[in-house]
């Protein structure tokens, strides 16, 4: 089995919810993390090597949080036992879900995460959920956040030359539910009225936000003129350059600033395009 295979079969054996992939999750796997002791098996011994990539090139999309490890996956641009530091021993018997932290559709914040950690209390509270839709594992790296062989193959070969732009959008700063209408936009399936139109459907088409223009992708994120408003007010605010052409463009942030810099620009970009989508 080639490198790539391995890779697509790892990624099944985590995300799907079949009777094989929950059989081998139950035999090799304490939650989300593989046990470290050695279990007799010649085709965990190659998924293994492949288990930690498929972890951090995931991220859970919270729905009714009923499938996500509070403490060990990544749903909010990390895993709260790596950020906070939580040592083995302790986290191996942390095994409550997200929806454990739910009460009547609240968030339950403990006390000394809202103290100590006040990043991580906005990240949680800004998420949504919705109790009759079931959760889902992302590849990140994917547009519908499915590894297909396809993905897999361009995932392992060599990238020397590609932005990795995926590091700027999936950051501990940004709410997922944020970084995903990007993540769309970026690989142009944002179900605008442009596409439903290729798809087949029938329909008249206008801009909701200026009424003046079809809606598409490129005139609702970059031509309409309550996005360029957005962009120009946020270059006088911010003192960056912005080129508002497109999405990977502006994702492009001058070395002239800081990395703090750098990733406060991001996180404002990706918001604007959220507010944008969800006007």
């Amino acid at each position: 089995m080639n490198q790539v295979a391995i890779l697509k079969l790892a990624w099944e054996m985590r995300a799907s919810k079949e009777v094989w992939a929950e059989f081998f999750r139950d035999r090799f796997c304490k939650g989300s993390r593989s046990y470290i002791s050695y279990i007799k098996s010649s085709i965990w011994v190659r998924i293994k090597k492949f288990w930690k990539m498929v972890q951090d090139n995931s991220i859970w999309l919270v729905w009714n949080g009923n499938a996500i490890n509070f403490w060990m996956d990544n749903w909010i641009g990390h895993s709260l036992v790596d950020y906070l530091n939580i040592p083995a021993h302790i986290s191996s018997s942390l095994m409550a879900t997200v929806v454990d932290f739910i009460h009547e559709s609240s968030w339950i914040i403990l006390p000394w995460i809202a103290r100590f950690h006040p990043q991580v209390c906005n990240s949680i509270t800004s998420l949504s959920f919705s109790h009759n839709q079931p959760d889902k594992l992302a590849w990140i790296n994917a547009a519908d956040g499915i590894l297909t062989m396809k993905e897999a193959y361009i995932f392992i070969k060599p990238q020397t030359s590609q932005q990795n732009w995926c590091k700027n959008i999936w950051s501990p700063t940004i709410p997922p539910s944020k970084a995903f209408v990007t993540w769309r936009l970026y690989h142009d399936k944002m179900l605008v009225d442009e596409h439903l139109k290729a798809r087949g459907l029938a329909l008249g088409s206008i801009c909701s936000l200026c009424k003046e223009n079809e809606e598409s992708s490129e005139h609702l994120f970059f031509k309409c003129r309550f996005a360029r408003a957005i962009w120009t007010g946020l270059q006088d605010q911010t003192g960056c350059s912005l080129d508002s052409c497109s999405i990977a463009n502006l994702l492009i942030i001058s070395d002239f600033f800081s990395p703090l810099t750098k990733t406060v620009m991001i996180a404002c970009i990706i918001n604007a395009i959220a507010t944008i989508w969800y006007c």
